[in-house]
């Protein structure tokens, strides 16, 4: 599985295929120009933020997406991490 993430991101160039996001092949886009589109790999990081709740860890990555691509109003942060943590059964 790390090997279908690495040529995701863009770090490992795929052989054959294709990769779609958001309807774009983007098999030959850079992993820079990946992350301008929102998409990104994170490496699993015990406790990242540890005195944070994962509300607001996952307010962080949201954040960054609100300012960097205005996808999300910076308004609406709390409301979308709060719908993504509902949809993999961690609200409440």
């Amino acid at each position: 599985k790390s090997t279908l993430v690495n040529c995701i991101a863009g770090t490992l160039r795929n052989e054959e295929g294709s990769i779609r996001f958001e309807g774009e092949d983007i098999c030959g886009h850079a992993a820079h120009r990946r992350i301008r589109m929102g998409l990104a790999r994170s490496f699993q990081i015990p406790k990242p933020f540890a005195s944070m709740t994962v509300l607001d860890n996952l307010c962080v990555p949201l954040l960054y997406a609100a300012r960097k691509h205005e996808k999300l109003a910076p308004g609406r942060i709390v409301e979308e991490a709060v719908r993504i943590l509902e949809q993999v059964g961690l609200a409440g």
